[in-house]
This record gives C-alpha cells, structure tokens and sequence, in this order.
C-alpha cells in the first residue's frame, strides 16, 4: 500500500479567497490523481481549531505539515491571494512528492 500524501487546507469561513483557492486545488488534486492524496479542510475561525493552525493566513495549504512558500503563521487572522505562480510552484511540489511515495 502506497502512502497518501497530507494535504490541509486551512481557511476561515468569509475569506473572499477560500471557495476559489479549494475549487483549484481540487482541480489540481484530480489531475495528479486523487486517490494519492488524503484531503482535510480544516476551519481556521473554528473555537476548538488549533492554535497552531489558526494562526496561518486564509487560505494555506500545508503538504505533510509544511507549507511551501515560505509563508509563516500570522498573529492574527488574514486573508491572502494564491496567484498563479504558487498554483506552479504547488504542482511542481507535489510532483517531486509523488515520485517519491
């Protein structure tokens, strides 16, 4: 048995750029082939969330615990933007992931 690879994305409920962020990592998931990937969503506005989770800017998507940009935990919560570069970066990430699972 192949092991699956830990995807979390993690969001609050009202960030603008949640819903869009999901749809394309879904989208992203299904053309690498999904069933190699263990999908959580996890609310970062939740009162039972993780503090060490809730502190990530909306939307993050953490890959076996690691997020891949660089970006750090925020003090408080955030919104931000995953351009087109990141969805690149992401794809050439798990990429390099599945050739090693």
């Amino acid at each position: 048995m192949t092991k699956r690879i830990s995807i979390h994305f993690l969001a609050f409920d009202g960030c603008p750029n949640a819903a869009p962020a999901l749809a394309q990592l879904k989208t992203l998931l299904t053309q690498l082939g999904r069933a190699q990937f263990e999908l959580n969503r996890i609310d970062t506005g939740a009162q039972d969330c993780d503090k060490g989770l809730a502190s990530w800017p909306s939307p993050t998507i953490l890959v076996d615990g690691g997020e891949i940009d660089g970006t750090q935990p925020a003090n408080d919560m955030s919104c931000r933007v995953l351009d087109d570069g990141y969805w690149g970066r992401l794809r050439g990430h798990l990429d390099e992931k599945l050739k090693v699972v």
